[in-house]
């Protein structure tokens, strides 16, 4: 009797399904050269100079056919995601080369959604990884976290450095927008064009996603609410191709120059597409918070989820790690040992003091240079 109860207490303690119906977000290319780029966070590119260490663990399964030079800028993905977010619990992606529908460059879903475990808010669906880096514990521990999928056809630029050519779609980008969906950047919304309907959640569960608690109308209305907008009615449809939706997290209200964030939302809806993006006119190419626009132009490198990304995956969960980025001056710029004063711009994704230390190149590194800095701070 007392192994019965105990099984009991352990199947209990949450609810899951696999079987859900779990729908890919994809992002599409844009046929005209940008000639963009984003760099990686300076966590990530100073890593060494500033101690740096990983604070997450993810590892990917790669299908057979995965090109080895093409697993190789994957694997930089995985490296830049590991010293941003942090969880005790390994995150398991699989990773698909293959061939996918026109003009679709990748897509990615989580394998599974949970719901009603410690930590969580009730009746909400999280994202296997979220759901297991929330409880610090392998909740499904035979199953990977992450699918996705990157199109076998297209002309790829695989180099890790951002200078995308023209006429080529950056590897890079593509794959780090993808695994940011899986993370928790993804809705369950949905619509029948035809019938001008939607609805929210999958076919086991009437819950929505932790991400759909934060998509809003006109600035103050949760879709997800029913006592606004039932689900399967025209009245969800009609605001969901409002292109009036925004997120309506504090972290990502914050980072987005205290406005709540735009998100994606033309009319026709977008399967796939529409509410699990950032609006792509609002966030044009080369804008820092860029990588979750729905679609990726030629060459256009876009190598940090952004201020605003990495804010929406803090809002639905996830530990990220302070970050200042520095903006001016630019890497390799040259200081004299004068007294002229000098401007340095930064952003910073956490409130409170900043202590700045310069670094000296040497040909044994980076050494500490010892000065003294008058700081004149404007706060926006």
């Amino acid at each position: 009797m007392k192994k019965l109860l105990l099984l009991f207490i352990l199947f209990s303690a949450f609810s899951y399904s696999q079987n859900m119906d779990i729908k890919y977000h994809g992002i599409t290319g844009d046929n005209y050269n940008a000639y963009t780029k984003v760099d990686v966070p300076d966590i990530y590119k100073f890593k060494d100079a500033m101690h740096k260490i990983k604070t997450a663990s993810l590892s990917v399964q790669f299908s057979s056919n995965f090109p080895s030079s093409a697993r190789s800028t994957i694997d930089t993905v995985i490296n830049i995601l590991s010293y941003l977010i942090n969880s005790t619990v390994e995150i398991k992606i699989k990773a698909n080369w293959t061939k996918l529908q026109q003009n679709v460059l990748g897509q990615a879903m989580p394998v599974g959604y949970l719901h009603d475990f410690t930590g969580a808010v009730p009746h909400l669906n999280y994202p296997y990884a979220l759901a297991n880096y929330i409880t610090r514990q392998d909740l499904v521990p035979d199953s990977s976290d992450v699918n996705f999928d990157i199109d076998s056809t297209i002309a790829w630029y695989r180099g890790t450095d951002g200078n995308t050519p023209a006429n080529q779609y950056d590897l890079e980008s593509v794959a780090l927008h993808e695994i940011c969906h899986a993370l928790g950047i993804a809705g369950s919304f949905s619509a029948d064009n035809s019938l001008a309907t939607a609805t929210w959640g999958f076919n086991n569960t009437a819950y929505p996603t932790i991400y759909d608690s934060f998509i809003q109308y006109g600035g103050v209305k949760i879709l997800s609410d029913t006592s606004l907008y039932q689900r399967n009615s025209s009245a969800l449809y009609n605001v969901l191709t409002s292109n009036n939706i925004t997120f309506s997290g504090t972290n990502a209200y914050n980072q987005n120059g205290y406005n709540y964030a735009k998100i994606y939302s033309p009319n026709p809806f977008e399967s796939g597409s529409s509410i699990s993006h950032l609006d792509k006119l609002t966030y044009f190419n080369g804008d820092p918070n860029s990588l979750m626009r729905p679609s990726l132009a030629m060459a256009e490198a876009i190598h940090s989820p952004g201020p605003v990304g990495l804010a929406i995956l803090q809002d639905v969960g996830w530990s990220i790690n302070s970050l200042i980025t520095i903006t001016f001056p630019n890497n390799n710029s040259t200081w004299s040992k004068q007294n002229n004063p000098q401007k340095i711009v930064w952003y910073q994704n956490f409130n409170g003091p900043v202590d700045i230390y310069l670094y000296q190149k040497t040909a044994n590194g980076y050494q500490q240079y010892s000065v003294m800095l008058k700081l004149e701070m404007d706060f926006c």
